[in-house]
């Protein structure tokens, strides 16, 4: 029994020092191997370069009120407003999106840029896999977006970061323009149909001016009045003739202040329909920018990939390790083999 405890390894911390001491020939040719294979495999990556973009979210505001309607302030914000976290939440979301996705890979034709077989089963698949090894959107801590691409050619990885940002604007105002058009086309008929409305009150109230009805209220106190002074001296011609007036008065009169009124409420509504509409017609055709560039990307002057000195030194660690297990393993197993035998 205590032939085998003395034969057992021990795990400590000196025992392990001591025993890579005695070995050291073994451990260093591992090292040294370990070192150059690292770093023949390390100058074959080849080099990738990131181009990055710093951006903020412009405020979800009401353009049309803010721009249209006197002494509005139901926000504290304005169209030159930073955007917050709800807004860099829903930037971050359209950057994620397969819209903005298949927009760069059309335009940059980033299969073939990515060497992928498009007659593979697996070309969607490989396409992702490298998308999402070379894109990145985050949120900073200061609410801004930061957009990094990496690529092999540090030009295109620029011009690919700057693309990217650009769709914000297009894709958001794709989205907005869909829905704001749909409303300012339903304001749109309801305001063309309260316009002919009132174009026909106006026609009809024009008609009755010409007929001598302009002041229903004042002209039949005043004609009731020389009525009957015409009676009194005896003018049979001009009470005739003012007789035919009253009567027309009558038949007309309460017609003409219906549409009056009538025209005169209508034509307050189609005021107030008409601001609506102008506010729609703004909101559908606005193509303001939905967020302030901070940095557009530039080519990167250095390499962003692969860190040589990491992998060298990773590579060689890693491989010291997996030397040091093995080799305890298979000795303690030889003597285990050996005190059987």
């Amino acid at each position: 029994m205590g032939n085998k405890k003395k034969s057992s390894f021990s795990f400590e911390s000196d025992n392990i020092f001591f025993y890579i001491i005695r070995r050291w020939r073994f451990f260093a040719a591992v090292v040294i191997a370990a070192v150059l294979v690292s770093s023949i495999v390390s100058l074959l990556i080849p080099p990738r370069y990131k181009s990055t973009v710093i951006l903020f979210p412009a405020a979800s505001v009401p353009v049309s009120q803010i721009l249209l309607a006197p002494g509005y302030s139901g926000s504290r914000v304005g169209i030159t407003s930073f955007g917050e976290e709800e807004e860099a939440e829903q930037v971050l979301q359209i950057l994620n999106s397969e819209v903005i996705r298949d927009a760069v890979v059309k335009q940059f034709n980033l299969m073939e840029h990515y060497g992928i077989d498009t007659s593979s089963r697996t070309k969607r698949t490989q396409l992702l896999g490298e998308y999402k090894k070379n894109f990145s959107f985050r949120r900073t801590e200061f609410l801004s977006i930061e957009i990094s691409v990496l690529d092999k050619d540090r030009q295109m990885a620029a011009d690919i970061a700057n693309y990217v940002a650009s769709l914000i604007d297009s894709v958001m105002n794709g989205m907005k323009r869909a829905r704001a058009v749909k409303a300012y086309e339903i304001v749109a008929r309801e305001y063309e149909d309260l316009q002919k409305h009132v174009n026909m009150l106006q026609d009809s109230v024009e008609y009755m001016r010409k007929m001598g009805i302009p002041d229903y209220g004042t002209q039949i106190e005043v004609l009731t009045d020389q009525y009957a002074q015409a009676l009194i001296k005896g003018n049979s011609a001009a009470a005739r003739t003012l007789k035919e007036k009253l009567d027309l008065f009558n038949q007309f009169g309460s017609r003409y202040i219906a549409l009056r009124t009538n025209l005169d409420l209508e034509t307050r509504q189609l005021n107030e329909l008409r601001n609506r509409y102008i506010q729609a017609k703004v909101e559908a055709e606005q193509d303001l920018p939905n967020k302030f560039i901070v940095d557009s990307a530039v080519p990167a002057e250095k390499k962003s990939k692969p860190v040589r000195w990491l992998i060298v030194v990773v590579s060689t660690f890693s491989a010291f390790i997996f030397a040091l297990i093995a080799l305890l393993f298979f000795e303690n197993l030889w003597k285990k083999i050996r005190r059987e035998i």
